[in-house]
């Protein structure tokens, strides 16, 4: 169904998403959105919840209920893990996430202001109460002032806490290893917390997970397929002699890059983007996945494949020479990947940045059919051409098949 609705506004009435006009959202070449999937997730074990002082003292796998506040002086630091989170997929948009707890116990009316973060690239429970207190966390954190008494064995949800969830899924590392999701919550006597304020919810292990933690996740979803890439990838500009077509090839739907006809001539393809959408910032994924057929008795030349985000930063990559290497250019040099492809077989490709130090350092993981063959591989080289653009290059007497499994960058 076409979208009408997004986080229950009309479309007729958001100005902008993601800095697109909305009066173009309906025009996106025809792409549907999907809306209203909800999900919910809940702790599998007695591992998945826990808490600590913290001061990192105390940590325990209660099987009765986890503290959060102030218990005599004493501040409590409480974590749950989710499990099965990875059913959603990175670009799904969260429109809501909600976390139902349950009162443990009474506790009075004061004001506890609950924070909750979530756990950065990893979804490892804590085992202990450094790893509770010095948890390496996604910078968002959600705040809520809690002043009602909370009364035993009622039900409470947390605030909206979409915000955190879709940094997560933004993340290159998503879905996390373990297919969870972990939230840390505490309460912040620096914002106003009242002396004493904490809240006691029960644990995964309580009244035999009768009253454990649920979260909700309501999201929708892009369908992107091959006839929508036009949509995706609004400006479809040729260069060369070659062809550029849209083809359904051996049950795959993809691009189909043709230097044969004109006695080997380039054949050029870029595809510019929807703009910030897209590339908003800075490349962190690149994933296709090719079949390559040489003609018989044809010269071989080099294929490139490139992705320039909007900060001018290019992903440069060859299949070079006979061998056919796979390569990366770090501004100065090609470098070797490890990876060697073949010819009339399907092979998929993928290109993660770690960008902690910035572009300017920017190295890549590089991955064959799954596999990482290539670790923290210089790839920080900048481009002096057109930002926010994919382009493929072939030359000599080859027909390239390209799927665009998945493009992204940081929003």
């Amino acid at each position: 169904m076409p979208l009408v609705k997004l986080n229950g506004i009309a479309v007729a009435s958001i100005i902008k998403l993601n800095g697109i006009a909305a009066s173009s959202i309906e025009k996106w070449n025809g792409i549907e959105w999907v809306t209203g999937t909800e999900e919910v997730f809940s702790p599998a074990a007695n591992g998945d919840d826990g808490h600590c002082i913290d001061d990192e003292s105390g940590f325990s796998n209660s099987t009765d209920m986890l503290i959060i506040g102030d218990v005599g002086g004493d501040n409590y630091y409480a974590f749950i893990r989710f499990t099965g989170v990875d059913v959603i997929p990175h670009w799904a948009k969260i429109s809501s996430a909600v976390i139902t707890l349950t009162a443990y116990a009474t506790n009075a009316q004061t004001v506890c202001r609950l924070m909750y973060q979530i756990q950065y690239n990893d979804d490892d429970a804590p085992t202990n109460g450094d790893e509770i207190v010095n948890a390496d966390r996604i910078s968002d954190v959600v705040e809520v002032d809690g002043e009602e008494t909370w009364v035993d064995g009622n039900i409470y949800q947390s605030p909206d806490l979409s915000v955190l969830l879709q940094d997560a899924l933004n993340s290159p590392a998503w879905p996390y290893d373990g297919g969870g999701v972990v939230f840390h919550i505490w309460d912040n006597p620096d914002a106003g917390s009242s002396d004493d304020a904490r809240r006691q919810i029960s644990s995964f292990d309580f009244a035999s997970a009768g009253e454990k933690a649920v979260l909700n996740i309501t999201w929708y979803w892009q369908n992107i397929w091959w006839s929508d890439y036009m949509g995706v990838l609004t400006t479809f500009n040729h260069y060369g002699s070659g062809t550029v077509t849209q083809e359904t090839f051996g049950g795959e739907e993809t691009f189909k890059f043709d230097s044969y006809p004109s006695s080997y001539i380039d054949s050029f393809a870029k595809l510019g983007t929807r703009g910030d959408y897209v590339f908003g910032g800075d490349l962190i994924v690149a994933e296709i996945r090719l079949y390559i057929d040489q003609f018989d008795n044809a010269p071989w030349d080099d294929i490139t494949f490139q992705v320039i985000d909007a900060h001018d930063h290019i992903l440069n990559v060859k299949i070079a020479g006979d061998d056919r290497k796979v390569v990366i250019y770090n501004g100065s040099a090609w470098v070797e990947t490890g990876i060697t492809m073949s010819l009339d077989t399907w092979t998929t490709l993928k290109f993660v940045q770690n960008l902690s130090s910035g572009w300017a350092s920017a190295t890549t993981d590089v991955y064959k059919d799954g596999d990482k063959i290539g670790d923290d591989i210089d790839c920080s080289a900048e481009s002096t051409g057109n930002s926010a653009a994919v382009a493929f290059h072939t030359d000599g007497g080859v027909v390239v098949y390209v799927d665009f499994i998945d493009v992204r960058a940081t929003f």
